[in-house]
């Protein structure tokens, strides 16, 4: 009988154990199905936000390349192009002040035209312009060009004077300085040179040789005389005379009232000009070839508040007769000629004149401090 309850107690015991164990199993799989839930959210959510951060990046760089697909290298160059023009013409009341080989226009129209490049300008400026507004900017700069252009006319001044300037003593030297002249290489001379108050040691790389009568030098580098204020009498007396002269020169070509002032800004690259005196208040640019065309009897005055600067290679030429001899170019600045480059006229410079390695010059190197040379060639203007 005992033996009997204790083995029925046994079994429900074994049943109770095998539901608890069936319990525990059952929630640790549900506890494993709830954390495998709880993976499968979050990699949705951290997909979702990856997703999201992607649209957002596409959207950010949809919008960047909308931005910069804006061209505007077309407007950019015609307003470039347009500046050029507004500078290429004389501003006159009437044209009767103009010579008849310019081109002029009323302050007004310089005015209207300068306007339309600002407010084209205003475009390419703003960051946020459409392909639309600066189609538009284009057109209308294209417009205001045209209405510009026909507004252009040749001047009709009929009572042009022919102005020069008078070099006295110094005309008769190519190079003329006070405080010296130097050269290295191969430079080949045709004048004279002269130099005052500077003494003959600050001649430099001419080899000189001293004249019997001391009164000036002799090199192979010239055919013509050195003159320097510490040799005999009358060369002394000479220079100072030469190099007054010269003073008065640049001052007098300063005073001469001008035909055109600022044309083209300063910059004559490739530009063709008549005779005439012009004024800039600025630097003056050769980066390409100029062209001074006239007659042998016509002149050309340049009066430059800056520098003049020719590019290496690029060279000043004459056309329709033009003298080498009738051209001044009077600076208040530094000259600078550059490599290979050539030059034609009279430089009046108010301080140095410096020419490039095989540079060469028809005319002459009046500087008012030193002058500097490299293999160069100068020929005494006919």
């Amino acid at each position: 009988m005992i033996n009997t309850k204790r083995r029925n107690f046994i079994r429900f015991a074994s049943v109770v154990f095998s539901m608890g164990a069936l319990t525990l199993i059952s929630g640790c799989g549900n506890n494993a199905s709830s954390s495998s839930s709880l993976t499968s959210s979050s990699s949705q959510t951290s997909s979702s936000s990856v997703s999201s951060s992607s649209s957002v990046a596409s959207s950010d760089s949809s919008s960047s390349s909308s931005v910069a697909a804006v061209e505007k290298s077309a407007l950019v160059s015609a307003i470039a192009a347009a500046n050029l023009n507004k500078e290429s013409v004389v501003v006159s009341v009437d044209g009767t002040n103009v010579l008849p080989a310019l081109k002029w226009v009323t302050a007004a129209d310089k005015t209207n035209y300068a306007n339309a490049i600002d407010t084209a300008q205003a475009v390419v400026d703003n960051i946020t312009a459409t392909q639309e507004q600066v189609d538009s900017a284009f057109v209308a700069l294209e417009s205001a060009s045209l209405v510009f252009n026909n507004a252009k006319d040749y001047g009709t001044k009929t009572d042009a004077v022919v102005q020069t300037i008078d070099l006295g003593l110094a005309a008769d030297f190519v190079v003329l300085a006070k405080t010296g002249v130097s050269t290295t290489g191969t430079t080949n001379i045709t004048g004279n040179i002269g130099v005052s108050p500077a003494a003959a040691s600050y001649i430099t790389g001419f080899d000189l040789v001293a004249d019997a009568t001391n009164q000036f030098s002799l090199s192979t580098y010239v055919t013509g005389h050195l003159y320097a204020s510490d040799y005999s009498d009358p060369t002394p007396a000479y220079l100072t005379t030469a190099i007054a002269n010269m003073e008065t020169a640049l001052t007098t070509g300063n005073g001469l009232a001008p035909d055109a002032t600022e044309l083209y800004a300063g910059d004559l690259s490739g530009q063709t000009l008549p005779g005439g005196v012009y004024k800039w208040s600025n630097d003056i640019l050769i980066n390409s070839d100029v062209t001074l065309s006239g007659s042998a009897t016509d002149t050309w005055i340049f009066q430059i508040a800056g520098k003049v600067t020719e590019a290496e290679n690029m060279h000043v030429t004459l056309a329709g007769g033009a003298l080498a001899k009738n051209i001044f170019w009077v600076v208040a600045d530094t000259v600078a000629i550059g490599v290979g480059a050539h030059f034609e006229g009279n430089v009046l410079a108010q301080t140095d004149i410096s020419m490039g390695t095989g540079s060469s010059i028809n005319g002459r190197l009046l500087a008012q401090t030193a002058v500097t040379l490299d293999a160069t060639t100068i020929v005494f203007p006919s």
